[in-house]
């Protein structure tokens, strides 16, 4: 599928890793839960062509899928324009912090979101997408946000998943004393650089290609930061004060 940039914040696409969903290319599952929550499901393609959906579709991915069922509810991230260009109908906004499974709300880099409480893990060497906004603070790896349906795709490569503590003060810390073990650097204790050594250089010198966080413990929407719906997960291997 073909990457699309229509995004609300000043949002890139990491052009060099874009996927084209080639045969043999591990995806995240499609249609695994028995509940649509009132979103579509598509068994053909010619279910699909006869829905507003198919126009959105092509918005955000440039080409319809080739394999189905399709699951509208699979998505976690909605194209605010494309939705709004599709005349899609059928939802009503909820507030970010009163959603329930299913629910349409603002949130994240696409502009719309649809809630799910439960969360799981990449798994190594899995095709996946994400948002980000470019921040000059970001000298080495790339903070991104974990959401499915922003047509941005990235591969998961050798990966490894940390908590997000509910203490503030704990945040990343997992991570950092797992990751600076053995590296061949000091690393700074002045941010950002202690976030570009260690989930940048000490991350490369382990082997990692991305670090995945789970949700905040205890939060409720599940998400992070305070932000309902969105994960934490670092590519290492690109520097995130480049747009492009």
């Amino acid at each position: 599928m073909a990457c699309h940039t229509v995004l609300l914040l000043i949002t890139w696409v990491i052009s060099a890793v874009c996927s084209t969903g080639t045969k043999g290319e591990d995806h995240e599952p499609q249609c695994q839960s028995d509940n649509d929550y009132g979103w579509p499901r598509f068994h053909s393609i010619e279910e699909l062509k006869a829905s507003p959906w198919a126009s959105y579709i092509l918005s955000v991915y440039g080409e319809l899928p080739s394999t189905y069922p399709v699951c509208i509810y699979d998505l976690w991230s909605i194209n605010k324009d494309a939705y709004k260009e599709a005349n899609i109908t059928g939802h009503t906004l909820v507030s970010s912090t009163e959603v329930k499974e299913g629910d349409l709300f603002e949130g994240g880099g696409t502009g719309y979101m649809i809630y799910h409480g439960s969360y799981k893990p990449l798994p190594d060497n899995t095709w996946f997408e994400v948002t980000h906004t470019t921040f000059p603070t970001e000298l080495k790896g790339s903070w991104m946000w974990r959401q499915r349906g922003s047509g941005i795709w990235y591969n998961t490569g050798k990966t490894k998943v940390f908590p997000t503590p509910e203490d503030p003060t704990q945040t990343h810390k997992e991570a950092i004393d797992f990751l600076k073990e053995n590296c061949s650097i000091t690393p700074s204790w002045e941010w950002p650089q202690l976030e570009s050594d260690i989930f940048g250089l000490c991350a490369r010198e382990k082997g990692y290609d991305t670090i995945q966080f789970e949700p905040a413990t205890g939060q409720k929407p599940m998400g992070t930061f305070g932000l309902t719906g969105l994960t934490e997960v670092v590519l290492v291997n690109i520097d995130g004060k480049y747009s492009c």
